[in-house]
């Protein structure tokens, strides 16, 4: 939209609130890897967020990486929204935030080289922790609605 000369002027200093953004010029302002160059507002910035039942799980994994072994030693007590689904789908983008060998190659243009390096690492580990989820990782709730329901029902 920005190239066919669709967007408005640059608004996003002018803001209400611009005084609470990272606006130097180091600031991550991308969308899908584009710049966006101060046309687009920040609508949330957000976290994933992982919730366990904390009597039944005292001392959760930490990490992406703790899960493998804690799906092993629990098998059947997690999952996560369906892959289809944004939180699905978020899931696995933050195993590939935690686990490329250089994250920072995820901020660059996508070749198939760069790719196949980067995500086999949670590839492999994705590989390794499904088997031990709900379901065998063969079905997964269809949102974070339905699995926040699997919690709340034991």
């Amino acid at each position: 939209m920005n190239d066919q000369g669709l967007l408005a002027d640059p608004f996003l200093s002018n803001l209400p609130n611009a005084q609470y953004l990272d606006l130097s010029p180091h600031a991550p302002h991308v969308r899908f890897h584009h710049p966006t160059e101060g046309r687009k507002s920040p609508c949330r910035l957000a976290r994933f967020v992982f919730i366990h039942d904390s009597e039944r799980t005292p001392t959760p994994p930490r990490d992406m990486a703790g899960f493998v072994a804690w799906a092993a030693a629990h098998p059947g007590r997690m999952t996560h929204p369906d892959p289809s689904n944004f939180m699905g789908a978020t899931f696995l983008k933050q195993a590939l935030v935690e686990m490329a060998p250089d994250p920072q190659a995820l901020m660059q243009p996508v070749t198939d080289q760069a790719c196949a390096r980067q995500t086999a690492p949670p590839w492999d580990w994705y590989d390794a922790l499904r088997p031990n989820l709900w379901r065998q990782g063969q079905a997964f709730p269809e949102n974070k609605s339905i699995q926040q329901q699997l919690l709340n029902d034991g």
